[in-house]
């Protein structure tokens, strides 16, 4: 068993997110990075579906302000963890942390709670349970009105299966939420059953989301919905020097809303090549079927103000196709190159983006992440050409010394984003952290109010750990 304890935590050495490019309806998933959470994450985060969490960390010293809708940071006060096994076949995580409050938000204090159980069955299976509380944090002489309900709880269990050598697995989960509110269908299920062999790859998912569903500290970017997407693979494995195996594949992804019935679907079909090399190349066609139940804007940027947007309950289909090739990830030079085009809601899309690594042992990485989305809609609808550049640089300077540095530009948001951060490790489990982080505005097309390189926000913050030892 491990305990761990923290009073007044701060997450500043933890480099700040990679920017992405954002065409989406609905909330990103951005992974945790902070290592007080990723430590025995497995039994508190990787319950239900990757769509349908009852527990995401990130949640945790976030909270959305209640006048403006916008994210906000917000203290943690203290927190513990104990995790660990109880024997061969039981184990349990135990996660308690304490937020402040923010007045001006309209967010409470509010006491944070996960508990875990997991009983292993035969070789491989597990079934597994999970306790989530978000409870509002007050005394009797104090009553905050704020944020909107006293609790938020979920219940949950999950069993995941494989048997047979792995060639049979898949997963089952069911979790109910209770709140004050008791709105109908605070519930969400699901099922995948996959069977694998060396040519053969076959796959069905199916879940369900109520549309009362929303954990307060979990990822469900959607809810109200039931959602199917099986999806397979065969592959060919010919006596050649250059391919290895190659075949074709095929997903699909259909989903029915709780109150306006079919609303998406995407169809993909395509062929997957894996060289000798272990390059792999991956050729796709997809129809897409999207019913907006919102009004939307496609190019989704937040500079457009006065941007016409699609208007709600309408619907609309579209195709493209995309090719992906990763190139051969035991050389110094590797790269992922994946390139779109086709129709995209009412107009047109062209999109290329690419990831490139150069490692110059032993000393580190330079990489480079680049990103071009080229949007046209028919007017009155607005445009956009949408750019991405991220180049990053790892070094490891000595044994106990290293340094990370990158530079960030997404034109979506109008914002560069800069990040070094220093760390020497004087002594195990101690390290000495020096961090310089920095946002800009910047537009090539200005027409804000703000200068170009006018700064959002700036931090420069020193951190020294130290590891005591009996």
């Amino acid at each position: 068993m491990n305990l761990d304890l923290t009073v007044n935590p701060d997450f500043s050495q933890v480099e700040v997110d990679r920017q992405v490019t954002n065409l989406d309806r609905f909330e990103l998933f951005f992974p945790e990075r902070r290592q007080f959470f990723l430590e025995n994450a497995d039994l508190f985060s990787s319950y239900g579906h990757p769509y349908a969490r009852p527990f995401f960390s990130r949640r945790l010293g976030i909270s959305r302000d209640q006048n403006t809708g916008l994210n906000v940071q917000n203290k943690i006060y203290a927190g513990l963890r104990l995790s660990g096994n109880l024997n061969k076949l039981w184990r349990i995580g135990f996660l308690n942390m304490q937020t402040a409050a923010i007045e001006e938000a309209a967010v409470p204090s509010f006491n944070n709670t996960v508990a875990t159980l997991q009983r292993r069955v035969g070789t491989n299976s597990n079934i597994r349970a999970i306790f989530v509380n978000q409870q509002q944090f007050k005394t009797d002489s104090t009553e905050f009105k704020l944020g909107g309900y006293n609790y938020n709880r979920v219940a949950g269990l999950d069993y995941n299966y494989s048997f047979l050598n792995n060639r049979w697995t898949g997963n089952a989960f069911f979790h109910k939420q209770f709140t004050e509110a008791s709105p109908a269908n605070e519930v969400a299920y699901g099922y995948s059953i996959k069977y694998s062999t060396r040519k053969l790859n076959l796959n069905w998912y199916q879940q369900g989301i109520g549309s009362g569903y929303n954990p307060a500290i979990g990822y469900v970017p959607r809810n109200g919905y039931k959602r199917i997407s099986p999806s397979g693979a065969y592959y060919f494995y010919p006596q050649s020097d250059v391919v290895n195996s190659h075949g074709p594949t095929t997903d699909i992804v259909v989903i029915w809303d709780d109150k306006y019935g079919y609303t998406d679907h995407e169809y993909t079909v395509g062929w997957a090549t894996t060289f000798q090399s272990q390059a792999q190349l991956k050729l796709n066609y997809k129809n897409i079927y999207t019913f907006l139940f919102n009004d939307f804007d496609p190019t989704n940027s937040p500079k457009e103000d006065n941007a016409v947007k699609l208007p709600a309950l309408t619907e609309y289909t579209y195709g493209l196709v995309s090719a992906n090739y990763v190139s051969d990830p035991r050389k110094r030079v590797t790269y992922e190159v994946t390139a779109i085009s086709g129709q995209y809601f009412n107009g047109n899309r062209q999109a290329i983006t690419g990831v490139f690594n150069y490692r110059f042992q032993p000393y580190g990485v330079f990489s480079m992440d680049l990103s071009y989305n080229r949007i046209r809609l028919p007017e009155p609808y607005t445009s956009s050409n949408i750019y991405l550049v991220g180049p990053r640089i790892d070094l490891t300077l000595t044994r106990s010394v290293f340094f990370t540095s990158y530079f960030q530009y997404n034109s979506q948001y109008d914002n560069v984003n800069i990040n070094a951060r220093f760390q020497w490790r004087f002594k195990p489990v101690s390290d000495l952290f020096i961090v310089y982080t920095d946002n800009y505005f910047y537009a090539f097309e200005n027409t804000s109010t703000y200068s170009n390189f006018t700064p959002k926000n700036r931090a420069f913050v020193i951190k020294l750990t130290y590891w005591f030892s009996a």
